[in-house]
């Protein structure tokens, strides 16, 4: 279990958490969806020991990991910039955390790892001669090769094509499928946080304004903040009396959600 307990962090300019509270269950995937500052990296930074709370506690398993530092908490990220040693093979790269563990098996599970992400033809070859999508799958592999206690992936698919993104997408799903492990994903794609995570925590100005599975977010965002961030544009104008809404002399009852899906509009 991770969890976030009145977890706040300020900067001198713009920026932070503030009061922010979640569980991360053992398994789950969680993601951290908002716009561009609104907090997701610095919660991720948090719980990897890259960034230290002003208030507020980051328990694993109910213990305090305030001055546990970051390579003992086993919480490796994987970013949008991949990252990936340019001196160093595919394998190599994949092989490093373990080697510097002294890990006597670090070659053969640098192999398999890298068989989970499909590219165990690559292992001998160097970043520099791998498209954007495998230098991605490397990175993961790296990752999850040293079976970390939480997977923190920051915007991992955004810097790569629509196809692409898709391609890693369901990669995902199926690394989660065959080595469950509990993962926090920062994303700023509403499509991304709805497919891929058990539940979405929306983030707006450091705090999390909603939290809850994709079905529930989707069904009944809290207040016009919220559906703003999830794309939702139109507005109607009405009054509520008794257990229904008056619109243009329509009368809905509102225990119901409307919608109408067009393209990648969505509309209440």
């Amino acid at each position: 279990m991770i969890e976030l307990a009145g977890v706040t962090k300020r900067f001198a300019g713009k920026g932070g958490v503030d009061g922010v509270s979640f569980a991360l269950a053992p398994g789950e995937l969680l993601t951290l969806f908002g716009p561009s500052g609104c907090g997701k990296t610095t919660i991720l930074r948090l719980v990897a020991g890259l960034a230290v709370p002003d208030a507020g506690a980051v328990r694993f398993d109910g213990r305090d990991m305030l001055g546990v530092p970051a390579p003992q908490r086993h919480a490796p990220m994987v970013f949008q910039d991949h990252l990936l040693f340019p001196h160093l093979t595919v394998a190599g790269n994949v092989a490093f955390g373990l080697t510097l563990r002294g890990d006597p098996a670090a070659a053969r599970k640098a192999a398999e790892a890298l068989a989970a992400v499909q590219l165990s033809a690559y292992a001998g070859r160097w970043p520099a001669e791998l498209s954007g999508g495998q230098k991605q799958r490397v990175a993961l592999s790296r990752a999850l090769v040293l079976a970390p206690r939480v997977l923190l992936l920051d915007e991992p698919f955004s810097a790569l094509d629509a196809a692409l993104r898709a391609e890693m997408r369901d990669l995902l799903r199926t690394l989660r499928r065959t080595t469950p492990v509990s993962t926090l994903l920062v994303t700023h794609d509403a499509d991304e946080a709805f497919e891929l995570s058990d539940r979405v925590a929306v983030l707006l100005d450091g705090r999390i304004r909603q939290l809850g599975t994709p079905a529930e977010i989707d069904a009944a965002p809290r207040d016009q903040a919220v559906a703003a961030a999830l794309g939702y544009r139109t507005q109607l104008r009405g009054t509520a009396a008794d257990g229904r809404f008056h619109v243009d002399g329509a009368s809905l009852p509102l225990a119901e959600r409307w919608q109408v899906v067009e393209r990648a509009h969505r509309h209440v």
